[in-house]
């Protein structure tokens, strides 16, 4: 399709599909509700969403009443502008014995020629999965919300922003309001600017709260001026060219019985 591809406001029912597609303009679904939870033992259920391997010349936009009730599945889509999901709200938390649960919006191997925007009211309740994607600008979650915590023997929880060996030309923004509830995981990331958490809350009952393990961040990684983390902040490998800043963050980690990583400084 040489223009745009517009869902804005469509109401939906099932999995809405464009595996593959070549769309020359925007891909543009703001105030759209797609509705396909996770159920047990019902085929196709859970998948709100797929774009698998779709090119977008322009951006793609889940913006401003967005909502998914089921997975939103980006894998290796290409991208010529910016993912905005500013005020999106992703929904398909983890559920014991449920297939496809879990996972609220996968871009694993995503390449973005722009901008991440998980901002300004973004909410995912469910793993956000970005492992190995290649971001041309800055991976901006700015007041968003990550919610994937910790539940005992449930495949699927406690983790719940997923970077791993993602490569971020500009910063990487976890400020100002961001919340997650899960494992922020950054470790083998390349950051080519910051990597700036102030004000930022992360909590994981799993004790590990924030990993950059072996990252590689050009500039400095600032975790001030009320960062708290309740679990394990591990930088061990990390290089920074810049600073690491701390001053007036907060660190709690506490041991609890039966959880690696818990009682970590």
């Amino acid at each position: 399709m040489k223009g745009s591809i517009s869902l804005q406001g469509l109401r939906s029912k099932g999995t809405v599909q464009l595996r593959g597609a070549h769309i020359g303009g925007n891909l543009e679904c703001d105030g759209g509700k797609f509705h396909n939870p996770a159920v047990a033992n019902v085929a196709e259920s859970g998948t709100a969403l797929i774009a698998e391997g779709a090119k977008v010349a322009g951006a793609v936009l889940l913006r401003n009443g967005f909502v998914a009730e089921g997975m939103v599945w980006l894998y290796r889509v290409e991208i010529g502008g910016n993912l905005e999901c500013d005020g999106g709200k992703f929904h398909n938390p983890a559920v014991a014995n449920v297939a496809e649960s879990g996972r609220a919006l996968i871009a694993e191997g995503a390449k973005v020629a722009g901008a991440v925007l998980l901002r300004n009211g973004f909410a995912a309740e469910g793993m956000v999965w970005l492992s190995g994607a290649e971001i041309g600008g800055n991976l901006d979650c700015d007041r968003g919300k990550f919610q994937n915590p910790e539940v005992a023997d449930l495949a699927g929880s406690g983790r719940a922003l997923i970077a791993e060996g993602a490569k971020v030309a500009g910063a990487v923004y976890l400020r100002y309001g961001f919340a997650a509830e899960g494992t922020v995981w950054l470790s083998s990331a390349e950051i080519g600017g910051s990597l700036e958490c102030d004000g930022g809350k992360f909590q994981n009952g799993s004790g590990r709260a924030l990993i950059a393990e072996g990252a590689k961040v050009a500039r400095s990684v600032l975790l001030r001026n009320e960062f708290a983390a309740e679990g394990t902040v591990w930088l061990f490998g990390a290089e920074i060219g810049g600073s690491l800043e701390c001053s007036g963050g907060k660190f709690r980690n506490p041991a609890k019985a039966d959880i690696f990583g818990s009682g970590w400084p």
